[in-house]
């Protein structure tokens, strides 16, 4: 459950945007449509929640694996 924990813990936008495509499966436009916001506001929004979960699981398993 390490990654649900990580995702919490990001901006509620970008934790969403996860939400919605990476485990419900929803296409860039379905979460954009849901979201309200554009295609391209998706995909940023996506990015930064990637860049930002590679950050915590990395820093999560640095200091639990040692």
């Amino acid at each position: 459950m390490v990654l649900f924990s990580a995702i919490e813990q990001l901006a509620e936008n970008q934790s969403i945007a996860y939400t919605l495509h990476k485990i419900e499966g929803r296409s860039y436009q379905e979460v954009a449509e849901i979201m309200e916001v554009s295609v391209s506001s998706v995909e940023s929004l996506l990015f930064r929640a990637k860049k930002r979960l590679q950050q915590l699981l990395e820093n999560y398993y640095r200091e639990n694996l040692e």
